[in-house]
């Protein structure tokens, strides 16, 4: 039974490969935004509860098998396999698409800190427990990794940092991750790590006036709200000039 909609390929396969009926369990909600993306605990919870609704005869006194493409914080998969209970199944067991999650992604994905991912320095009965599933199995990354060199035996080298803490440019170290986490914690002006917006102000002949820096901690603030902050910040550093005009330069 697949988590809607990304692990229907998955499931299928499984359900193929096992012997067992596929069956869709969850009805989801398109007006709804993505939960991993939202930010807090809190605010995550409710919008599963809002994005998925079960249907209560594919559950009812039966055995289920969850089938999702990855488990990131584990807020999503607990709700659901709570859901999961409350529409009467009997034994709700998890797979998940994708390797344990344990390191945070810095290039390009917003992924949580290392603290918030369920997987990290936890093992797989650990998380079972915390996620509330009566089973829990992961895909092997040599395996995952194996599956992509049958269709392309020319791919050697894979980007997984995220699942084993190799970072494949070299220069990720724990001292550079603890200093992402505090800018994404506490975003302020002058921090040079993770997301940045940089606003220079200067004027026609090219003499940069002020260059306030400012993170954008991808924790699901608006942006419009952070770069009208950031707008405000440049224009009371830069010094007044009738010829002055502003250059925005996005850092993403």
């Amino acid at each position: 039974m697949p988590i809607p909609d990304s692990s229907r390929p998955a499931a299928l396969e499984l359900a193929r490969k096992l012997g067992l009926d596929y069956r869709e369990g969850f009805i989801k909600n398109r007006y709804i935004g993505r939960t991993f993306i939202m930010p807090g605990q809190a605010v995550r919870r409710k919008s599963v509860r809002q994005k998925l609704n079960t249907v209560g005869v594919e559950f009812k006194g039966r055995n289920v098998l969850l089938v999702d493409d990855s488990i990131v914080r584990g807020t999503t998969i607990r709700e659901i396999v709570q859901m999961a209970r409350d529409a009467g199944a009997r034994k709700v067991m998890v797979a998940s698409a994708a390797p344990p999650v344990r390191f945070p992604n810095v290039y390009g994905i917003d992924m949580p800190t290392r603290a918030e991912l369920i997987a990290h320095s936890r093992g797989d009965d650990e998380i079972r427990r915390e996620i509330g599933a009566d089973a829990l199995i992961y895909q092997r990354l040599e395996d995952m990794k194996q599956a992509v060199r049958d269709c392309n035996p020319a791919l050697t080298r894979f980007e997984a940092s995220c699942f084993d803490g190799e970072y494949i440019t070299g220069d990720v170290t724990p001292a550079y991750l603890d200093r992402v986490e505090r800018a994404r914690e506490q975003p302020s002006i002058g921090a040079d790590d993770a997301g940045r917006l940089q606003f220079v102000a200067g004027h026609r002949s090219g003499r940069v006036l002020s260059r306030p820096r400012c993170n954008i901690a991808p924790s699901g603030a608006d942006l419009s709200s952070a770069c009208g902050r950031l707008t405000n910040a440049a224009k009371a550093s830069a010094q007044p000039d009738p010829l002055g005009r502003a250059v925005r330069v996005f850092r993403l």
